[in-house]
């Protein structure tokens, strides 16, 4: 990465403010973007921040969101997103995931109302860290034909581990 971390950092999350966001909203989505840098993804990092932007202005974004727990079992929990961005909700249903797994010795968390997630792997980061082995899943908008297809049928539904 040729730029300084901590510089994108203050840039991506001052635009996601001007757009909308709320500071806990624009601060996490700016990191997860800075990571995505320096993990050498930039198809998912700062040229996200123009993306992320004009969502919050076209209000396919609510930059004043703050997500809910809307289900909440002992292995298992459900965030309600609530159509911001969702870097919030995957840092808490990460966190919730860790907790559950250590009490119960498994951990699911879900989120609706979400958009755009990011790297799936970094989000995995702090599982790995806390010594566990974890998986992602997200769904995407049709985006590729079948084979001998010309129009978009299949997402992309990204899977990390």
């Amino acid at each position: 990465m040729k730029k300084d971390a901590q510089a994108l950092l203050q840039l991506a999350t001052t635009a996601l403010k001007r757009a909308g966001a709320n500071d806990r909203m624009a601060e996490a989505a700016a990191r997860h973007l800075v990571h995505a840098e320096e993990h050498g993804l930039p198809t998912h990092g700062m040229s996200r921040v123009p993306f992320y932007c004009g969502m919050l202005r076209k209000g396919r974004a609510d930059g004043a969101a703050e997500p809910s727990l809307l289900a909440d079992r002992a292995g298992a929990c459900l965030i309600d997103n609530r159509d911001g961005l969702p870097y919030v909700s995957v840092q808490w249903a990460v966190e919730e995931v860790i907790q559950r797994a250590r009490r119960n010795g498994i951990g699911f968390s879900g989120i609706r109302n979400s958009a755009h997630v990011g790297v799936l792997g970094i989000h995995l980061l702090p599982v790995a860290r806390a010594g566990l082995v974890g998986f992602a899943f997200t769904n995407s908008p049709a985006a590729i034909p079948p084979w001998g297809g010309k129009k978009p049928l299949f997402g992309t539904n990204p899977v990390a581990a």
